[in-house]
């Protein structure tokens, strides 16, 4: 299973940032319908970091379910907050560049 999040998370990262950021309602839905939902302590494992930060991104995301006590993240809302971890890297890294 990891595997699989781990090739999901690279097509992810590869796909147009303007497509993860327009992601309709609908495919968070059509996600948690077909299954395509990640618990918090697997997306843990796979960042490699505590279960508490991984709760304080994704806690108070559109999209994020609650059932029964669990957090179930849809693939599309995993794509949508990588991405936009992606631009804010990219945006500290040309701010630092542009200092001298």
């Amino acid at each position: 299973m990891k595997d699989t999040i781990r090739h999901k998370i690279e097509l992810a990262k590869e796909a147009p940032l303007v497509d993860l950021f327009t992601v309709a309602e609908e495919d968070c839905l059509s996600d948690v319908m077909s299954g395509k939902v990640y618990k918090l302590t697997q997306i843990a494992e796979l960042w490699q970091c505590s279960h508490e930060f991984v709760r304080r991104q994704f806690i108070r995301e559109p999209g994020v379910v609650k059932f029964r006590g669990i957090y179930l993240v849809p693939e599309c809302v995993l794509q949508r907050c990588i991405s936009r971890s992606m631009i804010r890297r990219s945006q500290c890294e040309r701010s630092r560049g542009h200092r001298t």
